[in-house]
C-alpha cells in the first residue's frame, strides 16, 4: 500500500495486476468520538424504536477507513440509511438486522445468600 495523499490509497487488484485508487472514509478514532453523540444515533435512527446498538467499525482492517455498525433487533437494512454525512464525509452505516438485545440473566444462587 502506497499513500499518495491522506484521502486516498493506493491498492493492487491481484487478479488483473492493475493498480487503482481508494477512498479513504472517516478516521477510527474521529468515528469513535462521534457515535456518542445523540444526532448521529436520531440521523442513523430515522423513526426506529425498538432496541438498537451503534458503534463504530473497520472498513477492509484499515484504521483510516472507518464505518457506523447499526445492530437492530426489529427492522430491514432498507429502514436505515447507507451512509449519512459527518463533518462533511460520507461515513457508510452497516446495518445487522439478526442481533437481539441482550437479556438480564437471573441472579446466581451463591449470589443471593
Amino acid at each position: 500500500m502506497i499513500l499518495t495523499d491522506l484521502r486516498f490509497y493506493r491498492d493492487l487488484d491481484f487478479e488483473t495486476g492493475v493498480e487503482y485508487e481508494v477512498e479513504l472514509g472517516m478516521d477510527i478514532g474521529q468515528l469513535v468520538k462521534l457515535v456518542a453523540k445523540p444526532e448521529i444515533h436520531r440521523e442513523v435512527l430515522g423513526h426506529y424504536q425498538g432496541p438498537y446498538s451503534l458503534g463504530v467499525t473497520r472498513l477492509d482492517d484499515n484504521d483510516k477507513a472507518g464505518a457506523l455498525r447499526l445492530r437492530v433487533e426489529n427492522g430491514k437494512p432498507s429502514d436505515f440509511p447507507s451512509q449519512i454525512k459527518i463533518q462533511g464525509e460520507e461515513v457508510p452505516v452497516l446495518v445487522d438486522v439478526n442481533w437481539a438485545a441482550p437479556q438480564p440473566q437471573p441472579a446466581m444462587a451463591a449470589a443471593k445468600s
